[in-house]
């Protein structure tokens, strides 16, 4: 499942579709391919017109996700999912010693 979720990703991002049209395209596929009752995607992107020209924010990620089926409809399990993927990235950030994106933490909420 891993290299067929890259190779949809690797598919649909060469003509640089916005993140959030990516993202729901990503949740839709794993939905369809795995027949899943609810699918949560977070995708985390730096974006070179950010880093390169413009505003210059080296460090600067955009994350947007996207909820379908149980996700969507169940606050209990968004909340569980939005808890774990919290605990994922503080655990990342202190072993890599990466800032973390502050919003995220206070919120839990992505969208």
């Amino acid at each position: 499942m891993t290299h067929r979720l890259g190779t949809h990703v690797d598919f649909s991002s060469p003509s640089l579709p916005p993140q959030e049209r990516l993202t729901r395209e990503v949740a839709a596929a794993v939905q369809a391919a795995a027949a899943a009752r609810g699918v949560a995607v977070v995708v985390e992107a730096c974006h070179m017109c950010m880093v390169m020209r413009g505003v210059q924010k080296i460090n600067s990620k955009t994350v947007t996700s996207c909820m379908l089926g149980a996700f969507k409809a169940d606050p209990k399990a968004r909340k569980e999912f939005f808890a774990f993927i919290k605990q994922v990235v503080q655990n990342l950030a202190s072993l890599q010693n990466i800032p973390i994106n502050q919003d995220f933490l206070l919120t839990g909420n992505l969208d």
